[in-house]
Order: C-alpha cells, then sequence, then structure tokens
C-alpha cells in the first residue's frame, strides 16, 4: 500500500504577520468606491443652479427623499427666507471624500415612518460665492455639503457637513 503524503506550504512567520494585519485593518470610507463620481457632480451643479435661481421645486427634486417627503417647495422658501436669504453667486467643487463606511444602512423618513437603504456617501467640499439680501459677498472656500446615494441616486443631505477631513 502505498501512502500519499501532502505538503502543506508553510507562510513565513512576517508574511502571516503581514497578511493578519491586513485582513484586520477597518475598511474606512476613505477606501469606499464613490459610485458614479460623474452622476454626482451633476446633481451638485444642478442642486446650486436651482438654489441660486429660488427655485425650490427644482432643488428639493434633488434633495433626500426625507425633504422630499415631509417638506414642500413654499416650506424649503420660507425656512430659506427665515435664514437671510443668501443668493448663490458661484459655486465650484474642490473636493469630494466617500463616506460609505459612515453612511451605509437605513435612512428612516420621521413623516412617513418609511426605511431606505442608503448605499454610500460623500462629503462634497466646495468653494462658494453668496450674496446676502442687502448685497453684501461672502466666498467660503470650504463648505461642505453631505449626499446620499440612494437606489443608484444621489440626493443633498444638508449643508454644514465637518471639512475637517476634506
Amino acid at each position: 500500500m502505498v501512502q500519499e503524503r501532502t505538503q502543506t506550504r508553510r507562510w513565513p512567520p512576517r508574511v502571516l504577520a503581514i497578511a493578519l494585519l491586513v485582513a484586520c485593518l477597518p475598511v474606512t470610507a476613505r477606501e469606499s468606491p464613490l459610485p458614479d463620481r460623474a452622476r454626482l457632480m451633476k446633481r451638485v451643479d444642478v442642486f446650486y443652479q436651482a438654489m441660486a435661481a429660488s427655485d425650490f421645486s427644482a432643488a428639493l427634486k434633488v434633495m433626500s427623499p426625507e425633504i422630499q417627503r415631509c417638506s414642500s417647495p413654499e416650506q424649503l422658501n420660507q425656512e430659506w427666507k427665515a435664514q437671510g436669504e443668501v443668493k448663490f453667486v458661484r459655486w465650484k467643487v474642490r473636493g469630494v471624500r466617500p463616506k460609505g463606511a459612515e453612511w451605509g444602512g437605513s435612512l428612516e423618513i420621521d413623516c412617513t415612518h418609511e426605511r431606505l437603504v442608503v448605499d454610500s456617501g460623500a462629503i462634497v467640499v466646495m468653494d462658494v460665492t453668496s450674496r446676502k439680501s442687502d448685497g453684501q459677498q461672502h466666498r467660503d472656500k470650504q463648505h461642505c455639503d453631505g449626499w446620499l446615494y440612494i437606489s443608484s441616486e444621489w440626493y443633498w443631505s444638508g449643508g454644514g457637513e465637518p471639512c475637517d477631513e476634506a
């Protein structure tokens, strides 16, 4: 009777240690792929064009499903006026940073109790020049907006996101 001998390949301890270290590293948002970046850039521009024109119906179509379902264009207009009614004069995307790991999961819509799956997210760093109703202009070179990727579409989820890592 012939016995078969199988050989097990042994990896050097250094290679095993590196492989273990890499396997245990957390996946960060920066490593997450940014889905459909070109579509995101188009949606950013559509949002800012609508807000610059005070077209709250058009802006609402680009805002997150929660804002869409729980607000009306008239409510958005009133809230915008209450905040000082700023007009966007110029805007430019300075950078985009994925936020997939932090924003993955579900989004509950308060007014309908509906749950949506958030596939990914991004922080868009903007250079924005705005004009107040008194005519004074202000430039914010580090304005950050949050964007959510839901069902293959990008939605604006709010401004004023932290830019510290962008």
